[in-house]
């Protein structure tokens, strides 16, 4: 299916979701769509499973009950080959970044290459410091170890990594977490910069209001262990459910609404 048919691509499907840890339930039977090309962000209180539920799409924790397909397999149904063939679809921001220390963030780039291919290491230098132009930093920034970075260039180094094997799926936890404004200004533009120039699916786990007016296509709101609702924020900040507005439409919510220009 592609844009110009009558339905979209379902790159992620998740049925029945449910994840418990002993007595609490963080959500139950959670059930939604994500579709190629979009990008979805998933929205929340402190609490609310946005990180679990982050980790369960990337196949990092096993949920309690339901069901996830990533481009159409079932995760808890395939071995430890075909969950390596599936990890390589898809790359990961975690939300400090999570660079090894010890390399430099050309060398940090490099790794999937080299953990996921049989190509030689000449080319993979090379693909690295293409990834590396693509998130806007130097080719001298290359040669620097995360210690050495900004806050911002470690966030452009760390998605240069997740985007190092061009995947059709990208997950973003927090990109703009403990960014000035301007930094996560840029953060945003350099997400929408990719997605023009790759196109790949983008789901982001962010409490930052601008970034949902900035770049998500949808925005799912989780809460109450449940999915309290889907849209966009155009929709999402004109809802009277209760829920909905309180986290819409609180001061941050009303100013970051005013920026993007909406009303």
């Amino acid at each position: 299916m592609n844009d110009q048919g009558t339905e979209r691509e379902r790159v992620i499907e998740v049925r029945g979701l449910t994840m418990r840890f002993g007595s609490k339930t963080v959500h139950e039977n959670v059930d939604f769509d994500i579709l190629r090309g979009e990008v979805v962000a998933i929205v929340g209180g402190s609490g609310s499973g946005k990180s679990t539920l982050l980790r369960e799409m990337t196949m990092l924790q096993r949920p309690t009950a339901g069901t996830i397909r990533l481009f159409g397999q079932a995760v808890d149904r395939l071995d430890e080959r075909q969950r390596l063939a599936l990890r390589r679809r898809f790359g990961i921001l975690f939300q400090n970044g999570a660079l090894f220390g010890g390399e430099t963030v050309l060398e940090n780039i490099a790794t999937p290459l080299l953990e996921h291919t049989r190509l030689e290491r000449t080319l993979v230098d090379e693909l690295a410091a293409i990834k590396l132009r693509l998130s806007g930093l130097a080719v001298e920034d290359g040669q620097l170890y995360p210690s050495q970075l900004s806050g911002g260039m470690r966030k452009r180094a760390a998605l240069a990594r997740a985007m190092a094997l061009d995947p059709e799926l990208l997950f973003l936890d927090e990109p703009t977490s403990g960014l000035d404004p301007i930094s996560a200004d840029a953060l945003d533009e350099l997400v929408l910069e990719l997605k023009a120039a790759l196109g790949p699916t983008i789901v982001l786990v962010t409490h930052d209001m601008d970034s949902l007016w900035r770049i998500a296509d949808r925005v799912m709101l989780l809460g109450e262990g449940r999915l309290l609702a889907v849209g966009t924020m155009a929709a999402l900040a004109r809802s009277t459910d209760p829920a909905v507005a309180r986290f819409f439409n609180g001061p941050r919510g009303r100013a970051a609404m005013m920026a993007a220009g909406a009303s």
